[in-house]
């Protein structure tokens, strides 16, 4: 699929894919620049995660919107939440959703924190 893709991507494309934060599979050249690309999207179970809150515990993924909201375990699960001006990772590698193929990835015991709220529908861990 990613030798498909040579030739078909602007620069701005192929720097975005490289520099964002979500999952994506990259192809390199033998002069170590990126040549093609394309994000990944993740499949898991989904019932694995579990709501743990309001509050977190060491290993959650959490969500600041002036309380504590703690997930924990692996999968994917639909979430309602706004007002998130913080997101940890906890011990897995996680993403937030904003929409279908838009949100924030965070790396695992990594967390991020935004200037202004956010809602989020959707979170994954693995």
């Amino acid at each position: 699929e990613l030798e498909s893709l040579v030739g078909t991507q602007s620069d701005a494309e192929l720097t975005a894919l490289a520099t964002d934060t979500q999952p994506a599979e990259l192809l390199v050249d033998d002069n170590n620049e990126v040549i093609a690309g394309y994000y990944v999207e993740p499949t898991f179970s989904t019932f694995a995660i579990g709501v743990r809150g309001p509050g977190c515990a060491v290993g959650d993924a959490c969500a600041w919107n002036g309380t504590n909201n703690g997930w924990y375990g692996t999968g994917s699960k639909y979430i309602t939440i706004s007002g998130v001006t913080r997101i940890s990772a906890g011990s897995y590698t996680t993403t937030f959703w904003r929409s279908a193929g838009n949100g924030d990835f965070v790396a695992a015991n990594k967390a991020i924190t935004f200037t202004s709220g956010r809602a989020y529908n959707q979170i994954t861990r693995s």
